[in-house]
Parts: structure tokens; C-alpha cells; sequence
């Protein structure tokens, strides 16, 4: 399931006017084959518009998320990842059925933190940026630049040193070594900085 909250989402799923949310079943057809059917629902979980029939190799058991809720006894929450067909960054909450295998999820992007962080100008040259224990970056101010190409035509979520800004470059290292509440001085470009880090606790370990 996935709330549809800007015209993009609307466009790459082909969603008609009034959608608000899209789900996807996956299951298996008369000859075996896994198959999709994409559901389109308003505001009010009112069906819009239903496909069928569409073959897909996506199998969710695999997905770290689902084995998360698998082994959970009530909701869970991926880290965050890149979700290659919107090539976005967003968490997966999923819950395991209490009655069954059955895993339910829902797929939230994090563009909101990303347009948070622009709207947040704590000085006019400040850069500011949500970041993994490994460096990837899941939010910043200029949210194209949070995706960048991997080997062969694969995608991957960028680290600080990617995003282009010879700043963020030259503090990558020290960003990551300095733990919660470590704030460090340091020059660039004529002008004296200070980097501060700070840890956000999600509840999802």
C-alpha cells in the first residue's frame, strides 16, 4: 500500500484523478505465473481503478522488510532504503496477521524530511542533511542529488561525499567518526565552519 501525495507518485503509477492511495496483490495465476493487480483508491478507500493480470518477477518474501515482520509480533519499520521503480528514499511498515502468514505493508517515502530540511535555513551558507550510521543520506535540502547510478543501470542511495557539495566532501570523515552531540571547528573556503551531529532515535533500531 502506498499514499499517493504529489502529482510524480500520481504520474509513474497512472493513477486517475482522486487517488489518494495504490496497493498491490501479488499472487499466482491458473498456469502458475506471479502476477500483480494494482488498486486505486480515493481518500475514502473507494475503488478508482483496478489492473490485472500483470506478470512480475517482484516476489516480497524475500525483502528484508517482510522477514522483519515475519519475525515481529506487531508493527514493524524497515531502515530506510531506495525503492528502485520511484527511485525514492522511504521506510516499509509491515505487520504480520495474527490469524495467518499473511504480512501487510506500507511503503511511506521520506520527501517530507527532505522539504523540511530546505524549509529550515538556520544561516544562509548552512547545509543540512539526515544521514545513516554508513554515510548514506536519506534526506537533504536538495533531494535529486540523494540518488545516484550504481554499476551497470542500478541505482543507489548517495553517501555524503556524493552529493556534490565540496563541503559536505571534505567533512564526510569526520561526520561519521563523531558520535551524538560532537560538534568539531573547522576551515573551508576562507571561512571559518562548525559541524554539529546529532542522533534521531525512530524506534527502529
Amino acid at each position: 500500500l502506498r499514499p499517493i501525495t504529489d502529482p510524480d507518485l500520481r504520474q509513474r503509477f497512472h493513477s486517475p484523478p482522486g487517488t489518494a492511495y495504490v496497493a498491490d496483490h501479488i499472487g499466482r495465476d491458473d498456469q502458475g505465473r506471479r502476477t500483480m493487480t494494482r488498486i486505486h483508491y480515493d481518500a475514502h478507500l473507494g475503488e478508482l481503478a483496478r489492473e490485472t493480470g500483470k506478470e512480475t518477477r517482484y516476489d516480497p518474501r524475500i525483502r528484508p522488510w517482510y522477514r522483519l515482520a515475519q519475525a515481529g509480533d506487531g508493527p514493524t519499520l524497515s531502515r530506510p532504503y531506495l525503492y528502485y521503480f520511484l527511485k525514492k528514499i522511504g521506510v516499509t511498515v509491515a505487520r504480520r496477521s495474527t490469524t495467518s502468514n499473511v504480512v501487510m505493508a506500507a511503503d511511506l517515502t521520506l520527501d517530507a524530511l527532505s522539504r523540511s530540511l530546505a524549509s529550515h535555513e538556520v544561516s544562509p551558507s548552512a547545509e543540512l542533511l539526515l544521514y545513516t550510521g554508513d554515510g548514506e543520506v536519506i534526506a537533504y535540502g536538495n533531494p535529486e542529488k540523494l540518488v545516484v547510478s550504481g554499476e551497470g543501470e542500478t541505482f543507489r542511495i548517495a553517501r555524503i561525499q556524493e552529493l556534490g557539495n565540496p563541503l559536505l566532501r571534505r567533512v564526510a570523515g569526520r561526520l561519521l567518526k563523531a558520535g551524538h552531540g560532537a560538534s568539531f571547528k573547522f576551515e573551508h573556503g576562507g571561512a571559518a565552519w562548525i559541524g554539529e551531529v546529532k542522533q534521531l532515535e525512530t524506534g527502529a533500531g
